[in-house]
């Protein structure tokens, strides 16, 4: 969302699924929003399977906030040999 190419902002949103044995158990809508160093989620779990009769198809809202730690690119934290360096990884 950045137009300075820093990549500051970011958006993410997305549908999952969770399987169970024999078949899907639940679908998942989600949002992400990354700003600098601190990113907020949210997410609605849907009972596909038998257990929505237990939840009377209500399904489960979650909420998460999160402090991401920025590792600096100049410095490598990890030698490996053939002289490859690897850095800090953003996840």
């Amino acid at each position: 969302l950045d137009d300075n190419g820093r990549r500051e902002t970011a958006i993410y949103f997305g549908l999952g699924t969770r399987f169970s044995k024999p078949a899907i158990d639940a679908t998942t809508l989600y949002f992400r929003l990354d700003f600098y160093h601190f990113a907020a989620g949210l997410s609605y779990d849907f009972n596909v399977s038998q257990l929505r009769f237990v939840s009377h198809n209500l399904g489960g809202p979650e909420f998460a906030l999160q402090y991401l730690i920025r590792c600096p690119k100049s410095k490598a934290t990890t030698y490996y040999g053939r002289g490859k360096k690897m850095f800090c990884p953003k996840f």
